[in-house]
């Protein structure tokens, strides 16, 4: 909280001759908020009279929270004051960075995971056949057995992740264990080791995806696809 509050007081300015109600009044709000009064790293007026007569004051405050005052940096910038009669306050403050983490369920493309989820999933609603469906309560019925086999075959064969941020699509079981390798260690080498897990997943997995677009292009055709906008 800062702001010129255009009150002259001993709590803040030493040249200051009086102590007035408002000041306590101030003070006691900013408490109340968990703030406490921001001393700059190098005291001084923030006010500077034009009319040469009057004294140089400090009337701009800043409030900061009482548990981060320690590790706020606030100085006096006379440098941005420019033709003003008050020099503003600039106050550093420290951000960490945050991780927004999701846990969901997945399983990898091509894996043998995937293959057990498929066959569970084909031999469920193999068992479904014969189930009569020649009315609405039936149908429902149905189709809620097959959502219970699928999402039981789901759990069965995947497994959670976790996703940030910084999550890549290339990132595989290699990387996670040549970065925790180099975590414990902190050696060159098994930073190498990181960074060419690293390059050879970014290989396969933009192959993979090369491969497949280029595949799926070659299926389509472009004659195909030109005549069928034609006839369309």
């Amino acid at each position: 909280m800062g702001g010129d509050f255009n009150t002259q007081s001993t709590d803040w300015d030493p040249g200051a001759a009086t102590r007035p109600r408002s000041a306590k009044l101030l003070l006691e709000l900013a408490s109340d908020l968990g703030l406490d009064l921001g001393i700059p790293l190098v005291p001084g007026p923030t006010r500077f009279p034009f009319n040469g007569v009057d004294r140089p004051s400090v009337i701009n405050l800043m409030f900061v929270p009482t548990r981060e005052g320690h590790a706020l940096r606030l100085n006096i910038d006379l440098s941005l004051r420019g033709t003003l009669d008050h020099a503003p306050l600039v106050v550093r403050v420290p951000i960490i960075p945050e991780r927004f983490m999701v846990e969901r369920r997945a399983m990898k493309k091509d894996s043998e995971e995937l293959e057990l989820f498929l066959a569970e999933v084909s031999i469920g609603l193999g068992n479904l056949q014969g189930m009569l469906m020649g009315s609405p309560d039936q149908i429902e019925t149905v189709a809620s057995a097959m959502g219970d086999i699928i999402l039981a075959a789901w759990r069965h064969h995947s497994s959670e992740v976790k996703l940030c941020l910084r999550s890549k699509s290339w990132w595989d079981n290699d990387c996670s264990l040549t970065l925790q390798a180099y975590r414990s260690s902190r050696q060159p080498e098994d930073w190498k080791e990181f960074r060419r897990a690293c390059k050879t997943a970014k290989h396969v997995f933009f192959d993979a995806r090369i491969e497949e677009i280029a595949t799926t292009n070659k299926l389509l055709g472009f004659g195909k696809s030109l005549d069928f906008l034609c006839c369309y």
